[in-house]
Formats: structure tokens, sequence, C-alpha cells
């Protein structure tokens, strides 16, 4: 029986990323994605809010994306990623696919190969880089993204750690890259909260909250 174009495609993109075939097996006829997203896109003059699929290796060292549009399907290069979200982060109301990517950049504060972020918009029926760090101020452990402020604008809250020291920042976009608008020290033990804007801390769930203008955990 046949395979659909879409469980193919995936299939030897799962098998590309590790999966792994024993020799004369048949690829599988159902790859799961690891996650589904649901971004807000332009093409040709019309709205499109595909079902974006996340597809990751075993080890999370590489992984795509991919969707069907029309009886296609579109499917991006393989990316040295290791998560993948998306949100407007740099308000032109149209969602950009932010990814988390291993950087072999040299950095004296960490190895390598060591976590950094992308960001990509779609445009042209593709995926174009808009920025492509090769890392955030500190060491990165993780991040998601929070609209922390209400204006439609997402910041990307970091974990970061430098050593025996760790932080809570968050970054707001400037045009090219992110900055740093605000910071809160974190016991190394901290990870992110299923709540976008909150981290948990050796049990206690902290939130970024603004007090006396300026953005903090509490």
């Amino acid at each position: 029986m046949k395979m659909p174009i879409a469980s193919a495609v995936a299939a030897i993109m799962a098998v590309a990323l590790g999966g792994g075939l024993a020799r004369g097996d048949e690829p599988p006829t159902k790859v799961e994605p690891d996650s589904v997203l649901y971004p807000r896109w332009q093409s040709a003059n019309a709205s499109l809010t595909p079902a974006l699929e996340v597809f990751l290796a075993r080890d999370a060292r590489r992984g795509f994306v991919s969707f069907a549009r029309d009886g296609r399907r579109w499917t991006s290069p393989i990316f040295t990623m290791w998560k993948a979200t998306v949100a407007d982060v740099n308000g032109d109301g149209e969602d950009e696919l932010v990814l988390g990517m291993w950087s072999r950049a040299r950095r004296h504060d960490e190895s390598s190969p060591h976590r950094t972020v992308w960001v990509m918009a779609w445009a042209d029926d593709r995926l174009v880089p808009l920025w492509r760090g090769s890392a955030l101020s500190l060491p990165l452990v993780d991040f998601q993204l929070a609209d922390v402020d209400g204006d439609g604008t997402f910041e990307l809250l970091a974990i970061e750690s430098a050593g025996e020291r760790c932080r809570w920042a968050l970054y707001r976009w400037n045009g090219f890259g992110f900055w740093v608008d605000a910071q809160t020290a974190l016991s190394c033990e901290a990870h992110l909260s299923s709540r976008s804007h909150c981290v948990m801390e050796l049990g206690k769930e902290r939130c970024a909250t603004h007090v006396d203008g300026h953005w903090m955990l509490q």
C-alpha cells in the first residue's frame, strides 16, 4: 500500500534525524510530530495559519518543521535545533518562528556547542532569518515567550546560567536582536513553569511582575 506523501516525507526526515531503519525495513506509515504550532502568517496577500509540525531527533540535537497546504507539503531544512515555538516578537502583527538552536560559536564562558536562539519569519513562501544569534548575554538554559505587558508583542523570557550564578532574564526585540530589559537572580535548580511568564524555583512558582516601573520575578 502506497504511503500518503505527507507521511512519506515525515518518515524520510525522521530517518535523516537518526530514527533509523534496519536494512529492508519499510518506513513507518505514520510519524507523529513532537508538537504542533499555529503561527499567524501572510502568504500572497492572504492569511495563513498552518498546523506547523515540529519534529525533533531523539537526542534533541536536530529537527525540522513541516506543514501541509493545498494538497502539498512544505518542509524546512534540517536545523541544529532543540526547541521551536511561535509568537510575534517584533510587533509586526505576524508570528515569528523562534528556534532554540545549538551553536558552535566560541564563547569564553560556555562549551561548544551551546544553546542559543534564532528568529525566523515567513516571507515569499519560505522561512527567512531575522536573527541568528550566536548567544544571549549569558549561557542559555531554556526560554519561553510571553506577552508580559499585554501590548501584543511577545518578550523572550530566559533562564541563564554562568557557573554557580543563575538568573531569569526578560529580553525585548530591538530591531535586529534582543536586549535585556530585566533580570532576577535564581536558584540553579529553577526551571520553566507551564505558565509562560513564570518559573518554578524550589517548589514555588515565581512569575513576572511589574513593580515600581521594573519587571522582576515574585
